[in-house]
């Protein structure tokens, strides 16, 4: 950030010559070893009596200066601050006229080498928790296991419901989901985990024994094929421990201090990282210096008011993927709601309670899951489904229908196997063909209904429309029912 800072200066104040870039390493007298940047340029130069200046904050040579080459006048002042965070010195050797070299020294010695070992017993499960929706006892404490290692504790849970309990109750660091669960199947799980604006952003690392769909897209999942090793665990934890050290970072611009103190409390429960300014000015340098996921300003500020602030930052950096909250002492008026709509924001009253400032800071509702092209086309995505045909032929060409849809097919020719099938597995839904030898096909949705507890939708195939050839199944337990041969239309809106 130092480099970039000056390099970007000398590029912009340079318009013949050059600008150079040299880097030294030096024993300095009483000081021990520094390593030297120095940025020279053949600009315009800066006169002596200005060295000081143009380190202060919101500071050019002249209002002349601020016209013809632009910038904020911040980042000279942001260059000098981490050297001096970082014990080190930065200085000004130029002439007006006659181009300008800044110097930086930063103090540095040799890192001692030591072996890599995972956090100590002390800490081992007191740092943030981990849900682990796994119906596998072994693989489950594996990765408690190595969670503990790197200071993480878990909470598991052996069926998909249980784990939406338990999404519901608590907040997690991340979640590792099984897809396939002995009662629902995993990607309803994730689907809902997804829907619920608590959760954004949360990693989700998925297990699964079949590879990687092609089309399958979400920036917050990961995908771990089944037998998962013990390096994949390791890069797992520590990906999530380098995310622990640096959380997202929330912008706090308030005026009133009980105010500030409590909203810094509470947003800091929600596991972000809280920056807090009291005046614009302090906002504006914090924003220029770092990151943010979420700005939340206060309208009524004393040098100038929050939108104006908002303004200025979105020229120092967009905003188009920062979540605002203004809040305000007044309604706002609609000129300034206008204004605030130009951003991802939200206008609270400081007389709503804390709950309404939780609801702001979920992403809007159209983005609040991402939707890829592909799951706009299907939006069934990866949902299995148990298809019951006595023929080949019908199994593959209902199959190739439900592929178009984006749905797993697992096939059966038999009541006897499509009970074992739905005995090993879990599904979202069933179709089962009321021809199957010997009435099967009511019998089977019979029994899946009383005898296995089946809560999936189940649809009967049959011969005809006629009511002799549906109200059997449907008096059995089906939900619906389609005509054979299948159309592609028909099953798209089912």
């Amino acid at each position: 950030q130092i480099l970039r800072n000056l390099v970007t200066n000398a590029l912009k104040f340079t318009e013949q010559g050059s600008v150079q870039i040299h880097v030294s390493h030096r024993v300095a007298d009483g000081e021990g070893e520094v390593l030297r940047f120095e940025v020279r340029d053949t600009g315009i130069g800066i006169a002596e009596d200005q060295h000081e200046r143009i380190f202060l904050a919101f500071q050019q040579i002249d209002g002349s200066t601020s016209r013809r080459y632009g910038g904020t006048g911040l980042g000279l002042a942001i260059a000098r601050q981490l050297t001096e965070v970082l014990g080190g010195k930065i200085w000004l050797e130029s002439a007006e006229g006659s181009g300008a070299c800044f110097t930086v020294d930063l103090p540095v010695g040799q890192a001692p080498v030591t072996e890599f070992r995972p956090l100590s017993s002390p800490g081992r499960g007191r740092g943030a928790s981990v849900l682990i929706i796994e119906d596998d006892a072994e693989l489950v404490s594996t990765i408690s296991e190595v969670g503990l290692a790197h200071g993480f504790s878990s909470v598991s849970c052996a069926t998909g419901q249980e784990g939406l309990a338990a999404l519901e109750r608590d907040r997690f660091a991340a979640v590792i989901l099984d897809i396939r669960l002995p009662d629902i199947s995993g990607w309803q799980v994730h689907r809902m985990l997804r829907a619920d604006g608590r959760h954004q952003g949360m990693p989700v690392y998925i297990l699964s024994s079949a590879a990687q769909p092609p089309n399958w897209v979400d920036d917050d999942s990961r995908w771990l094929l089944k037998p998962v090793t013990q390096p994949e665990l390791e890069k797992l934890f520590i990906e999530l421990a380098l995310q622990k050290v640096n959380p997202a970072r929330l912008l706090l611009v308030e005026t009133n201090a009980e105010r500030r103190r409590q909203l810094r409390s509470h947003f800091e429960s929600l596991g972000y990282r809280v920056i807090e300014c009291r005046r614009s000015e302090e906002a504006r340098l914090a924003y220029a210096e770092r990151s943010f996921v979420v700005l939340v300003i206060d309208f009524d500020l004393p040098d100038e008011n929050g939108l104006d602030l908002l303004d200025a930052l979105d020229r120092l950096r967009s905003l188009d993927e920062v979540r605002v909250v203004l809040t305000s002492n007044e309604p706002l008026s609609e000129k300034n709601l206008q204004r605030l709509r130009r951003y991802p924001s939200v206008a609270l009253s400081k007389t709503e309670g804390l709950e309404h400032m939780d609801d702001a800071l979920r992403p809007a509702a159209p983005t609040s899951v991402t939707v890829t092209k592909n799951e706009q086309e299907h939006p069934t995505l990866g949902q299995r489904v148990l298809l019951v045909v006595p023929e080949v032929r019908s199994i593959y060409a209902i199959s190739a229908l439900l592929d178009e849809q984006g749905l797993q097919v697992v096939p059966a020719m038999t009541a006897v196997e499509a009970l074992k099938r739905f005995d090993e597995d879990a599904f979202d839904m069933a179709l089962i063909d009321m021809q199957l030898p010997n009435d099967d096909g009511v019998a089977l949705i019979r029994q899946l209904r009383n005898d296995y507890g089946c809560q999936v939708p189940i649809v009967a195939l049959t011969a005809s429309a006629a009511p002799s050839e549906r109200e059997p199944g449907l008096a059995a337990g089906a939900d619906d029912w389609l005509c054979r041969p299948v159309e592609s239309t028909e099953l798209a809106v089912l």
